[in-house]
C-alpha cells in the first residue's frame, strides 16, 4: 500500500492508507469521517448468494452507510 500511495504522489494525487484492528466496514466509515476523505478505493471478490449471505459484504455495507463516494474495483484472482 506504501508503494501504491508513493506512485500516485508522483502523479499528484494525495493517498493516505492505514492499517485498523475491528469490524472492516465499521472501521472504513469511521476513518473516512474521521479524516475528511473524499473517496474510499476497495477491491472486491464479487461474492453473491448464500457466500455473501453467510459472510456479509465490507464493500455493501460501506457503500450503504459510510458518508463518501466509492471505487469499487473487482479484486484479481490469486
Amino acid at each position: 500500500m506504501q508503494e501504491i500511495a508513493r506512485e500516485l504522489a508522483d502523479r499528484g494525487i494525495r493517498a493516505v492508507w492505514t492499517v485498523a484492528n475491528g469490524d472492516p466496514a465499521r472501521e472504513i466509515i469511521k476513518y473516512e469521517s474521521a479524516n475528511d476523505i473524499d473517496l474510499v478505493a476497495m477491491a472486491t471478490h464479487g461474492r453473491t448468494g448464500l457466500t455473501r449471505a453467510l459472510l456479509g459484504s465490507v464493500t455493501d455495507a460501506v457503500l450503504r452507510d459510510g458518508g463518501r463516494p466509492v471505487l469499487v474495483v473487482r479484486a484479481k484472482e490469486s
